[in-house]
C-alpha cells in the first residue's frame, strides 16, 4: 500500500532559485526512469504570484506573499520503500537548505486535467498549506473540509483537478493541517474563473473562515515524472 508525501525544498542561495529548479527537475527525471515502478511523482516548481490573483488566502502570512520554497514534491512510494525515496529526492541536488516532509491522505475530489507524463503541464497549480483553528478539534476540521467540497466545486468553475490532502504526519515540517492542490488548465482561467462571482467569492471566504485559521499559497508548475 502506497503513502503520500510533500517535500517542500529550498536551495541555499535565492538569487539562484532558477538553476536550483532546473538541477532539481533534471535529478528528479533520473530517479524517475531508474525506478519506474516507484509510485507516483510530481516536481512542483514554485513561481512567483501571478499578478492579478482574485483572493488572498485567509489571515495569510508573509510568505504566501514571497515563497520560501523553490520546489515542492510530491510522492506516493509503496510503504517500504517511502523513507529510502523520501530520502533521495530530499538530498538528490547538493545545495537544499530547508527540507520539510508531510505524510498526508490523499482525496481526489475532481480530476479533468489533460498531461503528458514528463511535460509540464498545462496551466497553473495552486497549492495551499492550510493551517485550522486551533481550538476546533481534529474531527471537527475534517468535517467542516468535507462539507466545504460541493461549495468548492460550484463556485471555482475554471478549475479541472481538485485534491485535498489531510495531513497525517507534520513532525518533519512547520505545523498544518491540510494541504490543497488546485490546477487550472489556463493562467487565465485561474486569474478570471476562479470563482463564479463575487458572491461565490464571499461565500467561499466566509466558509473557509470557519475552521482555516491561516494559510500559505504557491503557485506551481507541475511536471509528472510517474502516476
Amino acid at each position: 500500500m502506497a503513502s503520500k508525501y510533500f517535500i517542500y525544498l529550498a536551495g541555499s542561495d535565492r538569487s539562484r532559485k532558477a538553476d536550483f529548479q532546473a538541477e532539481y527537475l533534471r535529478a528528479a527525471r533520473e530517479i524517475a526512469a531508474a525506478v519506474p515502478q516507484g509510485g507516483q511523482l510530481i516536481v512542483n516548481l514554485v513561481e512567483e504570484t501571478p499578478a492579478g490573483v482574485p483572493f488572498r488566502p485567509v489571515n495569510a502570512h508573509a510568505e504566501a506573499v514571497d515563497p520560501a520554497y523553490d520546489v515542492i514534491v510530491e510522492i506516493s512510494p509503496p510503504a517500504e520503500e517511502a523513507e529510502p525515496a523520501l530520502a533521495a529526492l530530499a538530498s538528490c541536488i547538493g545545495d537544499v537548505a530547508t527540507t520539510e516532509i508531510y505524510q498526508v491522505e490523499e482525496i481526489v475530489q475532481l480530476d479533468r486535467q489533460a498531461v503528458v507524463v514528463g511535460e509540464r503541464s498545462p496551466g497553473m497549480k495552486y497549492i495551499g498549506r492550510l493551517s485550522f483553528h486551533q481550538d476546533l478539534p481534529a474531527s471537527a476540521a475534517r468535517r467542516s473540509w468535507d462539507i466545504h467540497v460541493p461549495l468548492a466545486l460550484r463556485i471555482h468553475v475554471g478549475m479541472d483537478k481538485y485534491v485535498r490532502n489531510w495531513i497525517v504526519d507534520a513532525s518533519r515540517g512547520r505545523p498544518a493541517g491540510g494541504i490543497a492542490e488546485l490546477n487550472f488548465p489556463t493562467l487565465d482561467d485561474m486569474l478570471t474563473r476562479y470563482f463564479d462571482s463575487d458572491r461565490g467569492k464571499e461565500e467561499i471566504m466566509h466558509d473557509i473562515s470557519h475552521f482555516i485559521a491561516h494559510g500559505t499559497r504557491f503557485f506551481t508548475s507541475e511536471f509528472i515524472l510517474r502516476r
